[in-house]
């Protein structure tokens, strides 16, 4: 997901994805998540850990910061939840399962998003548009066509 209006304040989310066997527990793909606004970042994967701008903390930690940030990272311990300020956007990633969801409430972004995440106007047939503006109705076809291969490792992560 990205956003794509000049006249807005930009963030992204990165997913990393990987192949599952059929023996696999787990039925996503899904193996991490990035969430990006500014010069803030947040790392979050299959361990029992997350990475706030190059701070570790353990699942069942929150991000306090000393000073005033875009984000607030919460975790319980099952879930960490990114909630970008003056946004109206959140995303949860479920440990467990490997989920994620996300929320968009804020009105200024709808039809401006771009991605994997749908394009953020609630209207659920323009949500698999590929990246040259063809719709398809098949989930594989659709992730594909955001492939971005050889995707260098963040260097907050190494």
């Amino acid at each position: 997901m990205a956003v794509c209006a000049d006249d807005l304040r930009k963030f992204e989310v990165i997913g990393l994805f990987e192949p599952r066997s059929d023996e696999f527990p787990l039925k996503t793909r899904t193996t991490a998540v990035i969430v990006n606004i500014g010069d803030e970042r947040v790392f979050i994967n299959g361990t029992h850990d997350f990475l706030v701008t190059k701070k570790t903390f353990g699942f069942g930690e929150e991000y306090l910061p000393t000073e005033p940030t875009l984000m607030r990272v919460e975790s319980d311990g099952e879930k960490v939840v990114v909630t970008l300020r003056d946004v109206e956007f959140s995303l949860t990633w479920i440990h467990a399962e490997h989920a994620v969801k996300t929320k968009l409430s804020d009105s200024r972004y709808w039809g401006s998003i771009c991605g994997l995440l749908g394009h953020g106007d609630g209207v659920d047939k323009r949500n698999f548009i590929k990246p040259d503006g063809s719709v398809t109705t098949d989930i594989d076809e659709f992730g594909e066509s955001w492939r971005v291969d050889n995707l260098p490792c963040p260097s907050h992560v190494m």
